[in-house]
């Protein structure tokens, strides 16, 4: 962007240095993908001199936080439940529902179980994926509700590429004291694909040294670049974070406080060329050969290996009417029009 002026209370207006093809998407895949305007009379003295700590401990991002979505928040029991009405004065229109319900259940089982007793309407990314398909299988012959599925995120084996963090022997081979190919395969402790890996790599003659990451390790960005040999981790499985995932620009460092989403340290210059002209090409079909060598590249150096996309589950009574089906532009959840619901008795 070159510029944002608010030409008045209401309006925005943007510039932009070159040609940009998803001009017309202020925010794809996560905040840091795109602008999100922060209102400055009620942000402005947090931001001025503060640390990172005191911003993310501001109550902003809590109870004081003020959206611009279907419904205000009426009631919010942490760790169990928001509540919320219907906001009148909604861009597209006042919801259709008069007032929600959002519950916090950590026992999936418990999900599943509320969905079948027909307690709650909707689930979202509250039930496992055999449950998706249990739920699915007891309502194909009552039509009594809707499962499905939508992707918005992959799980990567991201391969360690700076030296000083990978574990190979002197002459570069990674190699253990009796010959064996060895490396440290790294994830958190809720990766299924984990035990899976482990096992694949013994039985192929590898050895394989597991290192399970607690949930306050997986949030450590030094920690999540430093792997000595594969990192296993999900990422998001739009464009612009897939690109970015991989450019020289975004590698983390100690001198950028380990922030970028480039965790690997993988670099190739003809890549950087080719993300910087996909970020201004209009044309389709040039863009199309622009996928498609980028994705050459990332096949023959094999920076990562994309493992399993990783589905957001729901399921919804049929007395919820107009749930829409996921976007392109949208967060992959069917709450993208949640304005146009219904609830039928």
């Amino acid at each position: 962007m070159e510029s944002v002026t608010a030409t008045d209370e209401r309006s925005l207006m943007i510039r932009w240095k070159t040609p940009y093809p998803d001009a017309n998407v202020l925010l794809q895949g996560a905040s840091r993908f795109g602008l999100v305007p922060f209102p400055r009379h009620l942000l402005e003295q947090t931001f001025v001199g503060a640390v990172p700590q005191t911003i993310q401990e501001s109550q902003y991002w809590g109870r004081d936080f003020v959206g611009a979505g279907p419904f205000k928040l009426d009631r919010w029991e942490p760790g169990s439940f928001l509540e919320g009405t219907a906001f009148d004065q909604h861009a597209l229109g006042r919801p259709k529902i008069d007032r929600i319900r959002f519950m916090f259940i950590k026992e999936q089982s418990t999900a599943l179980a509320n969905m079948l007793a027909e307690t709650t309407h909707v689930a979202l990314n509250s039930i496992r994926f055999e449950h998706f398909l249990q739920i699915k299988q007891a309502w194909a012959s009552t039509g009594k509700g809707t499962a499905g599925l939508s992707t918005v995120s992959l799980t990567t084996a991201e391969f360690q590429q700076r030296p000083e963090f990978a574990n190979p022997g002197s002459d570069g081979v990674y190699a253990g004291p009796d010959g064996k190919l060895a490396f440290v395969l790294q994830a958190g402790a809720n990766r299924a694909e984990l035990p899976v890996l482990d096992a694949n790599g013994r039985q192929a003659g590898f050895d394989v040294q597991q290192r399970t990451l607690v949930p306050s390790d997986s949030r450590d960005p030094q920690l999540s670049s430093s792997f000595p040999a594969v990192n296993v981790s999900p990422s998001g499985s739009f464009e612009v974070q897939q690109t970015a995932k991989y450019r020289t620009s975004e590698i983390s460092s100690a001198e950028k406080r380990w922030r970028g989403e480039n965790q690997s340290g993988w670099s190739n210059p003809e890549y950087d060329r080719l993300v910087d002209a996909l970020s201004v090409t209009l044309d389709p079909n040039e863009r199309s050969q622009q996928r498609a060598q980028m994705a050459k590249l990332l096949t023959e150096d094999l920076p990562a290996l994309t493992l399993t996309p990783n589905p957001n589950i729901f399921a919804y009574l049929n007395r919820v009417k107009n749930v829409g089906n996921s976007t392109t532009f949208s967060t992959g959840r069917i709450t993208w029009n949640i304005e146009k619901w219904e609830l039928t008795s």
